[in-house]
């Protein structure tokens, strides 16, 4: 059943009105896509003459294989595996996709691999046919097949144009349109994972809605998912992609709609989360790795021609004739009278205007630096810069000299009289001021006590408005002195 439905499908290829490129296998396969179908591709072919086939181009099931598709798998950065059971042990890097016939043989068991997505890994299962498994789900092989002309393909009902997507998920996004070939549909789902359903089959009583007096019947296949991912409840990253046709990944679908952005989309999915390891397997057979045909070398150039190093040396007979014919041209007299009379009609328009041009230049160059020599008057004089003056200098300028004498003592007979009384406030230094009359002369003599009184009294009323700078050093030198000889008893 499976190679009548391969070779069904190649005989509506022939009628196709050829390809649609997409996006997708223009910017990532294109150069994979061109090697393989000129190396293997028989449909690439169809425009030459049959004697003129080469011998490996003449592979009728290269379009049926998936060697495009496991391409890109491993261009996503994918290395190809052949033993599964590394594979298995190390999930979190492995990815492994079982295409085609699943149940002609048994690679490994369907719990090993419903372990391996609950512990991190991702597993592709694209029946061609009939598949059950309790921990993923069932897949009813088909066919679907429509009467409503908008959803065949080429007028072909078994073909049908899928057009109900996920605009959610990122493998899905943006697609437009899907080609399927005797396609199956997704009849079940293990309830152990969760799942999105990505490609969806129309429902054919949509259809028949708008016909009066046609009968609603429900197709099994109606609403049913085509493509769908189930993630793992146990691990984070680990998923089981079902897909009920495997055609849409052959080489030979890949061409149609966007079946190449799906296939591209579906690979870097796969390969996502530094994935290292794939396992593909077809028709339960383990792959090998897909290694691109070698370019054509290029054709040998033709050897040059070796120059030669040194010239061929005249002869001095050919020399002697150069310069007779030079020394004859330069030195006739009529052609020298001809050069100098046509020389004055010979000068055009354009050469005294650009003389004249030239002149006028030169003088206004000329005025302008006679000018800037001369310093003109209307360039403004150069402005001398002001020196820079201290704080003290601004005091002085803006306040007299007794004034700030004043200030300045006030302030330091109020910190002498801090640090004589020990005391901050002015009512505080009064009484210290009437406590100075009954100290005994022993402790303070009467000239010191004079002298602390009238420290204080400035502190306490204020200063002189009339100090000129030596009053203000001696009022220094008197409190200095009375702080340097009464520092201990002050401190006491």
């Amino acid at each position: 059943m499976l190679v009548d439905r391969r070779h069904a499908m190649s005989s509506r290829a022939s009628h196709c009105s050829g390809p649609r490129w997409s996006k997708a296998i223009r910017s990532l396969i294109s150069l994979a896509l061109l090697l393989f179908v000129g190396v293997n591709g028989g449909n690439a072919w169809c425009q030459a003459p049959d004697n003129e086939l080469p011998s490996n181009a003449q592979d009728p099931q290269w379009n049926f294989r998936y060697d495009v598709f496991q391409l890109l798998l491993q261009q996503s950065g994918l290395r190809v595996e052949k033993t599964i059971a590394k594979a298995i042990a190390n999930p979190r890097t492995s990815a492994i996709v079982t295409i085609g016939n699943v149940d002609r043989s048994r690679v490994t068991e369907w719990t090993d691999l419903r372990n391996f997505v609950d512990r991190g890994g991702k597993l592709m299962i694209a029946a061609d046919g009939h598949f059950y498994s309790p921990g993923f789900g069932t897949i009813n092989q088909g066919p679907v097949t429509t009467k409503d002309p908008a959803q065949m393909f080429q007028g072909f009902e078994d073909c049908i144009r899928i057009q109900s997507f996920s605009s959610i998920h990122p493998v899905s996004r943006g697609l437009t349109e899907i080609v399927t070939n005797r396609t199956g549909w997704i009849d079940a789902q293990s309830k152990r994972l969760t799942w999105e359903d990505l490609l969806l089959l129309p429902d054919s009583r949509e259809n028949r809605r708008s016909q009066p007096g046609s009968r609603m019947t429900a197709k099994p296949s109606d609403g049913k998912p085509l493509l769908s991912i189930g993630y793992s409840q146990r691990s984070d990253d680990g998923f089981v992609v079902l897909v009920a046709d495997p055609s849409v990944f052959s080489n030979g679908m890949l061409w149609y709609a966007n079946n190449g952005e799906l296939a591209t989309a579906l690979a870097s999915e796969l390969a996502s989360e530094n994935r290292t390891t794939l396992i593909m397997i077809v028709d339960s057979v383990i792959q090998s790795q897909v290694i691109l045909p070698p370019l054509p070398k290029p054709e040998e150039a033709a050897p040059e021609i070796p120059i030669p190093t040194t010239s061929p040396t005249p002869q001095i007979n050919s020399l002697l004739q150069v310069a007779n014919a030079a020394l004859k041209e330069v030195a006739d007299p009529v052609q020298i009278n001809e050069k100098l009379r046509d020389r004055p009609r010979n000068a055009t328009v354009e050469n005294y205007s650009r003389w004249i041009w030239t002149a006028a230049s030169a003088i206004v160059i000329g005025f302008a630096l006679w000018q800037l020599l001369n310093r003109s008057t209307w360039f403004a004089p150069y402005k001398a810069s002001r020196q820079m003056k201290t704080a003290r200098d601004l005091l002085i300028a803006s306040r007299p000299v007794d004034l700030q004498n004043k200030i300045a003592s006030e302030t330091l007979a109020r910190e002498f009289s801090r640090l004589w009384t020990g005391r901050s406030t002015d009512s505080e230094w009064r009484n210290c001021l009437d406590q100075l009359k009954h100290t005994n002369e022993d402790r303070l003599s009467a000239k010191d006590r004079t002298a602390v009184e009238s420290i204080m009294a400035i502190a306490i009323f204020g200063g002189k408005a009339t100090m000129d700078d030596a009053e203000l050093e001696r009022l220094c030198g008197i409190m200095q002195d009375l702080l340097f000889r009464f520092r201990s008893s002050v401190l006491s």
